[in-house]
């Protein structure tokens, strides 16, 4: 497991949870932003919460919950990042400004994978896979 987050605070306190828990082999942290650290690496499977809101953070703390294109680049470079099968689960809340371009990304093919009413929003996972035609192929071994 790879967990990425542009914040080295947030990044540092994933760290302290896996030591914590005992996964400090099995979980790696890098710091950047988006996919940034992780260079032509590909995954089966990628988890994505971006911040909800759409906006120029005025610090670091609030880039949790405010940016004006992590989004939109998330879904543009997706593809280049997922092995042949592979998914993303994104969470998205109905406070979420961001879920329309989920939806107008036209090569992406979405589904709802699980839906949960919390009284003041509802929050979504959303499957996301590449259509066959959009995705980028692998670089051959060296």
């Amino acid at each position: 497991v790879i967990a990425t987050d542009i914040n080295p605070e947030a990044a540092r306190c994933a760290r302290i949870n896996a030591l914590v828990h005992g996964l400090e082999v099995r979980i790696e942290t890098r710091v950047g932003d988006l996919f940034a650290p992780i260079g032509d690496e590909r995954f089966d499977l990628v988890l994505f919460n971006p911040p909800y809101f759409r906006g120029q953070p005025r610090d670091m703390a609030e880039r949790a919950w405010r940016s004006p294109d992590v989004f939109d680049r998330f879904l543009r470079e997706l593809p280049a990042h997922l092995n042949e099968r592979g998914r993303a689960l994104v969470v998205l809340s109905s406070d979420n400004e961001v879920e329309e371009a989920l939806h107008a990304a036209k090569y992406l093919q979405i589904n709802v994978f699980k839906r949960q009413d919390l009284i003041n929003e509802v929050v979504t996972v959303y499957e996301v896979t590449v259509g066959a035609q959009h995705a980028v192929p692998l670089r051959p071994e060296r």
